[in-house]
Order: structure tokens, then sequence, then C-alpha cells
């Protein structure tokens, strides 16, 4: 996943943990330490650039687990610098001995991690990680009227670099109506989507995808209709696990085994069971109108004959109306559209329905 955050936002955070990292050993000296207060400062220092050493490492790191350890050992590696490079004096106790210096690294490091998070609370570079981990976008809430909604505006407003009219346009199904500085409005419709840009590898089933996802297709007549058969396999991949975001999707296995996933997840199953049933399929990104708010959504998109269908199997209605703008997929992925966490710095969406009002 392509993940850009904006430079002010690390600018931001990058300084605010420098300046939380200088001022915490302020909270040592009650300690006396055996060095005196210019000293401490520039051992201080020098545990800064410690740290500030290691954090491109925790941004590059692959793997999450990688790098919350990563993240906490540098933290832990920053405060152990200053405990034993100061000469604190150590308590006549033993018992005191054994549970001073831990209690003091564990409050250094608990109150270094969340001093670090006030960029994210003043909302800095147009990210929330509260947001993030709930997938909503922008703030605010949609008026939807109640069913399918056929025909609707979307409005985004955001850095100009992030709305990108190719990435926004999507046949007769999404086009662009208005385009202005740090702005712009697409209006859906009841069109087909074209085919994805890049459709490699779109009609070959991982094998390593595992055994659970072929039990999941056991008993799907293959001599039914193709919209059948893709009818039947978005009920069982809907019922077949629980919706959960804090947990990433994995391959089919996984997610199967733990019984929990997010949309991705429920996207990931719905692309693999239908190509291991013979379509070509791929999953794909976008924003969902909700009726709490706008939120980060994934789907799949199927071909079925010569014309590409969009499913979701996150939810119990297969198929997305104009609640969901989808964004294009190129075969060259280059904007923040690619990677979830960039939509997270749209400033403001905007939804209204274009349907006929109810006789």
């Amino acid at each position: 996943m392509g993940i850009e955050f904006h430079w002010t936002y690390v600018l931001q955070g990058q300084v605010v943990a420098i300046l939380v990292h200088l001022a915490l050993p302020l909270l040592l000296l009650p300690f006396r330490p055996v060095l005196s207060k210019g000293a401490l400062l520039r051992l201080s220092i020098a545990a800064c650039l410690v740290w500030l050493w290691t954090s491109p490492i925790a941004w590059l790191w692959n793997s999450p687990a990688g790098g919350i350890f990563l993240a906490v050992f540098r933290e832990a590696a920053w405060i152990a610098i200053l405990l034993i490079g100061a000469g604190f004096r150590r308590p006549s106790s033993p018992l005191l001995r054994c549970l001073t210096f831990p209690a003091v690294g564990f409050v250094g490091i608990l109150l270094s991690v969340s001093l670090q998070m006030i960029p994210d609370l003043w909302k800095a570079g147009g990210l929330r990680m509260d947001d993030i981990q709930s997938g909503r976008i922008a703030g605010g809430t949609p008026k939807l009227p109640d069913g399918t909604i056929q025909r609707a505006r979307w409005t985004l407003t955001g850095p100009d670099a992030l709305l990108q009219p190719d990435r926004l346009a999507l046949g007769s199904r999404q086009a662009i109506t208005a385009r202005s500085s740090n702005s712009i409005t697409i209006e859906i419709g009841a069109g087909y989507v074209p085919p994805p840009a890049d459709t490699s590898g779109t009609a070959r089933g991982n094998p390593a995808e595992g055994a659970s996802l072929d039990q999941l297709l056991i008993g799907i007549p293959p001599e039914a209709p193709d919209s059948v058969r893709l009818l039947i396999l978005h009920e069982r991949v809907h019922q077949a696990i629980r919706y959960d975001r804090k947990y990433f999707p994995g391959n089919s296995e996984e997610i199967l085994q733990r019984g929990t996933g997010d949309c991705k997840a429920y996207a990931h199953l719905m692309m693999e069971g239908a190509r291991r049933l013979g379509f070509r399929a791929k999953e794909v990104r976008g924003l969902l109108a909700s009726p709490d708010g706008y939120y980060a959504h994934a789907w799949t998109t199927i071909e079925i004959g010569s014309r590409w269908t969009d499913w979701d199997a996150t939810s119990s209605l297969p198929f997305p109306d104009a609640r969901y703008l989808r964004f294009s997929a190129p075969e060259q992925a280059t904007s923040a559209f690619d990677g979830e966490l960039g939509i997270f710095a749209l400033e403001r969406i905007e939804f209204q329905s274009l349907e006929p009002p109810s006789p």
C-alpha cells in the first residue's frame, strides 16, 4: 500500500518528538544525577540524535509488527542512554533499586509516545489517528434517502495534488462536472464501469490462498448462470467472516481461519473466490457515503461476459450504487489515492443525491 503523508505532518511530528525528548529528562532531576544540568542537557541532545537516526528506519519498516517493535526499542534505547549516562544515584533499598529505574523507564517511554501524538490531536497535516483507525474521512454526515441511489453528486475538497481527475473519472459511471483549485465535483450515474487499466493476473487464482477458500466454494453449481454463481459467492463471503477493522486482511486462509476482517478482507475473499470460479476479478478502492459519515472502503470488480461489474461483499446488498465513489486503478499507481491513508488528507466531502423525490 502506497502511503503518502504531507511533508508538514512529517515535519511537525519530528519537531514535537525532539522537543519532547529534550524536555522529559528534566523530570529526572529529582533523582539527583551525578552530572550537572549542562552535562545532562548535552547527554539528552546526544540521546535525541540516536533517536532521530533510527526514525527513518521506523518509517520504512515493512512489517507492522517490526515497525512497532522498532518504535518501542528506540524509545527504550533513548531512556537507557539517559539513565546510564547521567549516573543517577542508586537508592539504598534493594527493593527500590529493582523497581525505581524500570518504573522511570516505563513512565518515560509512555510520556514520550503520548506527547508525540500532539500533531494528530491538532489534526496536523490533515490526518487524525482516530479517523484512520475508524476509516472515517473528513467528518460530516451525508443526507441519504431510503433505498438505492442511482445518481448522486460528490464534491471533494483537499490538496490539489490529491484530486487528480484521471483517478476519479470512470467511464459512463463517474464524470467530472467541475474542477477548481483544491476542489473537484463528480457526478455518478447508472453507467457501466470500464475495465481496469491493468488486468494482468486478474484471471489467475493463487493456490497459496489455501484450502479453506475451496471449502467456501463447494456446492456452487458450475452450470448456473454467471450472475447466479456470483450472487451465491457474495452471500457466502458476506456470511463467512465478521467485520472488524483492526485486523489486517492477510490471505484467504488466514482471513477464513480467523473469522474476522475489514472491508479489504471481504474484497480479497470475493476476488479470489471469483477467480477460482473462472472469472477475472480485481480489488478496487474508494469512498463510501454512510449514514454516520464518509469512509474509506474496498470492494471487488468482476468481469461477467464483456462487462465489468462491482460487488461489495462487506454489504448484504451486493451491488455498489451512487453512495460509492470509486478510484480508478491505473497500470502505474502514482497518487495518494493508491494508498488508503492518502485520502485521509481530504479536508471536506459533500454528497448530494440526484434521485427524483418520491411521489
